[in-house]
């Protein structure tokens, strides 16, 4: 189970209520310059953005998870790592599947997840059947697409649009078990400052 940490006045459902503004995405397109560097959502849409990290030395597939909301402010984050060390395109996968099942629990209906592996993005929104272990984890995601969450898609962003999640996946290898944050911690801080301005 996961360690919450919340040391802030504002619950959730505080959070959601201050936020009802309903507005679909203009366009789901984006340059690459735009990709470059990490973009807010639409307006009633959140980001969240995943990454995984590979450690042989643990053995260990660290994954880290950040939302921010239209404004780009940090909601909360998730770290997590699964056993043993799999292939890059089965973490990464998985990666995806984790933060889904995070932003149902949360239940969240309109969101972008942005990762930085193309292959899987691109596997993901293949209309090729693909019945390997990584097509069947892709099938699950689409599924959760579909139905929890509408609204939703997935997108390629570049790792310096994805630094944020990718600093929290590193510290997911060497936390003792998976924590929620809902405070920004001191490695993301300065990240998520420089992304704002």
């Amino acid at each position: 189970m996961a360690e919450i940490i919340h040391r802030g006045s504002y619950t959730l459902t505080e959070w959601r209520n201050a936020r009802q503004i309903e507005e679909l995405p203009s366009s789901r397109q984006q340059t690459h310059q735009d990709r470059v560097r990490w973009q807010r959502p639409p307006n009633s849409f959140v980001k969240y953005n995943v990454d995984a990290s590979f450690s042989e030395h643990y053995n260990r597939v660290g994954i880290g998870m950040c939302l921010r909301d239209e404004f780009g402010m940090f909601i909360g984050a998730k770290t997590i790592w699964l056993q043993p060390i799999m292939s890059v395109d089965i973490g990464e996968a998985l990666r995806l599947q984790a933060a889904m099942e995070w932003v149902r629990e949360l239940e969240f209906k309109k969101v972008i997840c942005c990762l930085d592996s193309k292959g899987v993005v691109d596997s993901l929104n293949s209309q090729v059947r693909d019945d390997t272990k990584l097509g069947s984890i892709l099938a699950r995601c689409r599924v959760n697409l579909s139905g929890f969450c509408n609204n939703s898609y997935v997108e390629f962003s570049t790792r310096e649009a994805n630094m944020v999640a990718h600093e929290l996946a590193k510290v997911a290898i060497y936390n003792a078990s998976s924590h929620l944050y809902f405070d920004i911690l001191d490695c993301i801080d300065p990240l998520i400052f420089n992304e704002m301005n």
